[in-house]
């Protein structure tokens, strides 16, 4: 019907959606953010958004839980706030280190679908992880009020920073027995002692 364009049908079209915002503004290796403009369409206007990472040759579709998929069903038509409103929201699940490609389409009922609007593109990050060490920077002032203990003149800090969404988790080993007051942890090779 949107390819006809002529009638009755054409006053009833939702507007053709203008170019959505596709970012990646965390450098996130598995999700890229997307805005979808409402093209001045009234506020029960649904809108599906199709993606794709090889210029639309195939087609998927971002379901209504923010995933890919490759149909696009009736529950993947979503509101101007479903779809985050002005604040945008994330699509999941992508491939790292990939440019991928969304059009927005819009419709207001039976027979008013629009077609596409124009294409925008961003591209995820490859996963990082980098880590910096350095020496006598970090002191131990009181481990357990009550014990004593002596503190090694060599300590060091660790710094990392990760695109990782979850964040991720850092394990210390001791490579020497430790003792605590009469407490000594003497298996230090051992996986208990990390």
């Amino acid at each position: 019907n949107y390819q006809v364009q002529g009638g009755l049908t054409q006053t009833f079209q939702a507007n053709v959606p203008p170019t959505a915002s596709f970012t990646n503004p965390a450098t996130n290796y598995d999700r890229l953010k997307f805005t979808i403009d409402s093209g001045n369409n009234p506020s029960d206007t649904l809108f599906a958004i199709a993606l794709s990472d090889d210029n639309f040759i195939t087609t998927r579709y971002i379901q209504n839980d923010n995933s890919v998929g490759l149909t696009l069903g009736s529950e993947d038509w979503q509101t101007y706030s479903n779809w985050g409103g002005s604040s945008g929201e994330y699509v999941r699940t992508l491939s790292a280190n990939t440019t991928y490609k969304i059009k927005v389409k819009a419709k207001g009922g039976n027979f008013t679908e629009s077609g596409y609007g124009p294409v925008a593109s961003a591209t995820t990050s490859t996963p990082s992880l980098t880590f910096g060490i350095s020496s006598t920077s970090l002191t131990f002032d009181n481990l357990n009020s009550g014990n004593s203990y002596t503190d090694s003149a060599k300590s060091t800090t660790l710094t990392t920073s990760t695109n990782s969404y979850n964040g991720y988790t850092i394990y210390g080993r001791d490579t020497a027995p430790l003792t605590l007051a009469s407490n000594t942890i003497a298996d230090y090779t051992s996986p208990n002692s990390a």
